[in-house]
């Protein structure tokens, strides 16, 4: 990263994606310097490739989650809905879309917003969804069967019980259980 700094300067973009991987990198050790870096990098590439670039909507989508996983709701939201517009707007990102749609649903659920979670996750239909279980992110075609939703809120969906046990364990349990009484 710093070679691509010194060789290619600050504001490259090569020198924003080696800061970006860097940061992805640093997303559980060390999320305060990852956000940080994040954060830098956006400002690149919305300087340097523009606010509707792919590579722009992939920061806005990293920030996002990592705002999220900080408990930082209502920017994460900014962030992900960013991530979303550009990403909707192409085609060929349909599963980086889908992708960020679940990320958004799920900052919309904590939020006790379980309705609009919802909506969100399936804003471009059933065949549209992917897994909630984030290591796995398979849509309904990669499973190879209907993806199914948690019987409690029916605002997640899985690809098979060894992926909805692993999120429940992982995280939905706190915002389903707290969830449960309020819809």
């Amino acid at each position: 990263m710093e070679r691509d700094e010194r060789t290619l300067g600050p504001r490259h973009p090569a020198t924003a994606m080696s800061k970006h991987n860097y940061a992805e990198a640093l997303s559980d050790s060390n999320p305060q310097e990852a956000e940080r870096l994040h954060r830098e990098v956006l400002a690149v590439k919305l300087a340097t490739l523009g606010a509707s670039s792919v590579s722009t909507g992939t920061t806005y989508n990293s920030l996002g989650r990592l705002l999220k996983q900080r408990g930082a709701l209502e920017e994460a939201e900014t962030m992900l809905r960013a991530a979303l517009q550009i990403r909707e707007a192409r085609p060929a990102e349909s599963h980086d879309a889908a992708i960020t749609r679940d990320e958004l649903g799920c900052v919309l659920q904590a939020a006790g917003r379980t309705a609009e979670a919802r909506e969100m996750r399936l804003r471009r239909g059933r065949d549209s969804l992917i897994c909630s279980n984030p290591p796995c992110s398979k849509s309904a075609r990669q499973a190879g069967a209907p993806l199914k939703a948690c019987a409690r809120c029916g605002a997640v969906w899985y690809c098979g019980r060894d992926c909805q046990h692993a999120d429940w364990a992982a995280s939905h349990k706190r915002v389903c259980t707290a969830q449960a009484g309020a819809d």
